[in-house]
């Protein structure tokens, strides 16, 4: 199927999708709008990136998907959590956003998207440190003085490297 084809077949998927949210919140009157806004834009690129076979699509689609997860659980579901508990599951959802872009775009769409488990590895263990607590925050304030001496080492590395190559 070419391209346009699949654009528009994807924009029509994302019309329904909208309409069906408008349509429940018109039938079901409880139904907050405002915490579905985020996860419904995110299920439609989500959609929109399968249906055009497009990983970039999945980014937004992945990244608003998580935060509104992320924002329905904490603020509906989970309700009754102490502060570092609750900002744990909440980074815990946006990196299984992330991760989502990885797992759609490297099995559905068959590209390489290994990339955004590097955000999703480092938001799960942010997320995992604060519902554990304790030493795992010791360890995570520990972490916050070394990733910085890790990119100044890398910087020079990739300096030296550079001059070396240049005599």
């Amino acid at each position: 199927m070419e391209i346009k084809n699949r654009n528009t077949i994807a924009a029509g998927i994302g019309m329904i999708a909208l309409g069906a949210l408008f349509l429940l919140v018109q039938v079901f009157e409880n139904i907050d709008f405002g915490m579905l806004i985020l996860p419904a834009m995110g299920i439609i690129f989500l959609a929109w990136g399968l249906g055009a076979r497009q990983v970039g699509l999945l980014i937004p689609g992945g990244i608003l998907s998580g935060i509104g997860v992320a924002l329905v659980l904490t603020e509906n579901v989970l309700t009754n959590l102490d502060g570092d508990t609750e900002g744990g599951i909440f980074v815990l959802a946006i990196a299984a956003g992330f991760a989502l872009v990885w797992l759609l775009g490297t099995l559905v769409l068959r590209q390489s998207s290994w990339w955004a488990l590097i955000p999703a590895g480092i938001m799960g263990v942010i997320g995992a440190a604060l519902m554990i607590g304790g030493q795992a925050l010791e360890a995570l304030e520990l972490i916050n003085y070394i990733w910085p001496l890790a990119l100044i080492i890398g910087g020079l590395v990739i300096i030296f490297r550079m001059r070396g190559n240049q005599q």
